[in-house]
């Protein structure tokens, strides 16, 4: 499945990944890693159907299961 990756960072990344297994928080934690200076980083499912990704208390992107 191709993940797409929204607005990641503090520079605002955009970028898609294949998925070849089941998408998982270690998958995407990977993904998003090389983009965020922060190590309490978490994901959050939203009623917009994309997930949330947090940095701490701050919202540093999205990401949409295409």
């Amino acid at each position: 499945m191709q993940v797409k990756f929204i607005n990641i960072g503090r520079n605002n990344v955009n970028f898609t990944r294949e998925c070849k297994n089941e998408l998982t928080c270690d998958w995407l934690l990977k993904q998003v890693s090389p983009y965020l200076l922060s190590n309490n980083i978490g994901f959050e499912e939203n009623g917009h159907g994309t997930i949330t990704v947090f940095a701490g208390m701050q919202t540093v992107g999205e990401i949409e299961v295409l």
